[in-house]
């Protein structure tokens, strides 16, 4: 995995990455309904799990071609956005939505989700001489 750390006022979210394989787009929807359930439990905000879209189709810059993408492009790795609130205040958010803490325990939350989603869906890339080799 390549994830993309950036900070926002709102609750924390995985943003898709554009101009990659929809499977990709599909197991990085999976993790962020990982994080949201994980988040639910431990009682801390989480935006919402953002569905794959078909990239042409998306307005704006949101559908660029930008450095997660180019990532996932020279790598191969799923690679995604984490924007995590940053407890700051602001006139369109006078109070902080989370707590240097809750910062802490998002992080945290989000690694160890990130580690345990690796460990449970490997995705291996087996070249076809590789494979039968091992017969």
């Amino acid at each position: 995995m390549a994830v993309s750390l950036h900070s926002h006022e709102h609750a924390p979210v995985v943003l898709q990455a554009s101009y990659v394989p929809a499977f990709m787009k599909e197991r990085i929807q999976a993790l962020s309904a990982k994080l949201k359930a994980r988040h639910d439990q431990e009682g801390l905000p989480y935006g919402s799990v953002v569905e794959p879209q078909i990239d042409d189709a998306r307005p704006g810059p949101r559908s660029s071609f930008n450095l997660t993408s180019a990532l996932h492009h020279v790598s191969g790795a799923m690679a995604f956005t984490f924007e995590c609130s940053h407890g700051s205040l602001s006139e369109r958010s006078p109070k902080a939505l989370v707590s240097h803490a809750q910062i802490l325990d998002i992080q945290l939350i989000l690694y160890e989700e990130m580690l345990g989603f690796a460990l449970d869906n490997r995705l291996l890339w087996i070249l076809p001489e590789a494979k039968e080799g091992s017969d």
